[in-house]
């Protein structure tokens, strides 16, 4: 009786915080790494690099005379430099208390020298040691991408229509089942994921679209539907619904344990080819059968191997927020579609997707932050280190690929976050610089010191409603 907790606590530590502390501190070490180099690259001497905070686990000092440091907490990470023999408050006093700067040349004359700490370096150079952090995170995300397109391969869809929902957006604006959609508000469309991104990414406005009809291009135009949907975790996120799906087979990829089609009898791999004697010609038009009859037994007609049987399953009932944003009761039978079959890339292929994918996330994640620091979107969808977590964890049951992709993800969301212009950030850094450029001197000790203050209270308040929204979600799915 004792040792069950015992082995859920230990069950839990594997199943969530190893793999959270894995991906963090593989994103951490990226993004310092890239400091690191830039600043070696500039001749700065570097004195730690630290993965985590705090008293030190483990720690090696190179050649060069950097400390690399393991420490306790390892949720971050730093790169510090060396201090010269003068103290730097007297240069900033100095600086202040002047209208002249040095010049780059006069700048660049006194680092030829040899290696020198970060306050004496060229402006462009402390520029590019601190945007290098970031860079090297997006470089990262395009590795990984790239990677997994020549490596694994990508299931990327046709962007062609294979259904249309009756009063739907799209029905609406004269689309139908066959339709080959090639642009959306003016931006090409060459797979199915570009529709959804450039939806996802205009929300509730309307937008042009281009399609290729039995060869003839037609041009419509379409307003989106925004609707409330449940992302896991108890995470909830308003997104556009258009009414248009593509033309995925009706192959059962999935079944899922306990539900309806598990026990009808449904497999991984069965094809659904008619529901009450209806034909289904693909996923989505088997999804809105099932959706239509909560409660109510429907007879499946379905190719397994060579045979042909016929199963009865009876969706159960399941809350489905509507167009409206209303609850609606819908059928469920429990299963997921068979994705598309993987397909590796060749070189050029895979850095034209990795480079396409990274851009994508890039974009799709400076959507994401304009829309919580607007307020259009909920603080409730701001996640802390337990969203993290328990996200992570769902990657690695999902598959390798899909922990990569995660990966690749929380990478470029690290270093675009690492951009946004607050002091104590690198984007902070790069505004003082960029006033510097423009004043031809350093901010004053006293301005950069409030301002620096002012960052630590800005990344705080972050901090804590990023921990106060995962403890609320918890809270939520602990009360039911």
């Amino acid at each position: 009786m004792l040792m069950l907790p015992v082995v859920d606590a230990a069950s839990n530590v594997v199943l969530y915080i190893v793999p959270f502390l894995l991906v963090l501190m593989t994103i951490v070490f990226v993004h310092e790494l890239g400091h690191f180099l830039a600043a070696r690259w500039c001749r700065i001497r570097v004195s730690a690099f630290s993965l985590g905070f705090g008293r030190e686990l483990l720690a090696y000092t190179d050649r060069h005379g950097t400390r690399w440091r393991l420490a306790l907490w390892p949720l971050g990470g730093y790169v510090s430099f060396a201090s010269t023999s003068k103290p730097a408050a007297a240069d900033a006093e100095k600086a202040e208390g002047s209208d002249a700067a040095p010049t780059e040349a006069a700048e660049g004359a006194a680092f030829v020298a040899g290696d020198h700490d970060l306050r004496s370096a060229p402006l462009r150079h402390r520029a590019f040691i601190v945007a290098a952090g970031p860079l090297a995170n997006f470089v990262f995300t395009f590795v990984l991408y790239v990677g997994l397109g020549a490596l694994v391969g990508t299931r990327e869809l046709a962007p062609r229509i294979g259904f249309v929902e009756a009063g739907s957006p799209a029905a609406a604006a004269g689309l139908q089942a066959g339709d080959v959609v090639t642009e959306v508000g003016s931006h090409p469309v060459h797979h199915w994921s570009d529709i959804e991104r450039l939806f996802m990414a205009n929300g509730e406005r309307e937008l042009a679209l281009r399609v290729d009809r039995a060869g003839r291009s037609i041009g419509v135009r379409m307003l989106p539907h925004m609707v409330e949907r449940e992302m896991g975790l108890g995470m909830t996120m308003r997104v556009p619904q258009t009414g248009i799906d593509s033309d995925l087979p009706a192959v059962i990829g999935h079944v899922v344990e306990g539900l309806s089609a598990a026990k009808a009898g449904l497999l991984p791999g069965d094809r659904v080819v008619a529901i009450e004697g209806r034909p289904i010609v693909n996923f989505r038009a088997m999804m809105m059968e099932i959706k239509q009859s909560p409660g109510r037994p429907l007879v499946l007609t379905i190719e397994r191997g060579a045979a042909r049987l016929k199963i009865s399953a009876t969706p159960t009932h399941w809350s489905q927020p509507g167009a409206d944003g209303k609850p609606h009761i819908v059928g469920r039978l429990g299963v997921i579609v068979e994705p598309p079959p993987l397909r590796t890339l060749g070189p050029v292929a895979a850095v034209s997707y990795g480079a396409r994918e990274t851009a994508r996330i890039l974009s799709d994640t400076a959507s994401a932050l304009a829309s919580i620091f607007t307020s259009r979107e909920a603080a409730q969808q701001v996640g802390g280190p337990i969203m993290m977590a328990e996200a992570t964890a769902e990657m690695v049951k999902v598959g390798p690929s899909t922990f990569v992709m995660w990966m690749a993800l929380l990478s470029a969301n690290l270093g675009l976050f690492n951009l946004l212009p607050i002091p104590v950030l690198d984007g902070g850094h790069l505004v003082f610089y960029a006033l510097e450029a423009i004043r031809r001197k350093p901010l004053g000790a006293r301005a950069e010191a409030l301002s620096l203050r002012l960052g630590l209270a800005i990344l705080g308040t972050l901090v804590v409603l990023a921990n106060l929204s995962d403890l609320l979600r918890v809270g939520r799915r602990l009360l039911g």
